[in-house]
């Protein structure tokens, strides 16, 4: 896993995972941006969401603590 600051300001995320540790987060990814298509107000709305909107809500619903809420090296679902 590699995160950092680019030179413009941004910031990014690599990470490398065993497939089935992928899928767990790819689904949790998944659900929350469906969350957040459904609570958009109008079709313009939904067409803004990203998947760094979902990453960001992830995180902030502390979602992302329950997904993986084993000892490392564990998934849980």
């Amino acid at each position: 896993m590699g995160f950092g600051y680019g030179d413009d300001g941004t910031w990014s995320l690599s990470v490398r995972l065993p497939g089935d540790e992928g899928a767990v987060i790819e689904a949790a990814l998944g659900a929350k941006r469906d969350e957040l298509w459904q609570a958009a107000d109008d079709k313009a709305d939904r067409e803004q969401i990203t998947w760094a909107d979902a990453l960001l809500a992830l995180v902030d619903s502390g979602a992302a603590h329950a997904v993986r809420a084993g000892p490392p090296g564990t998934v849980t679902r």
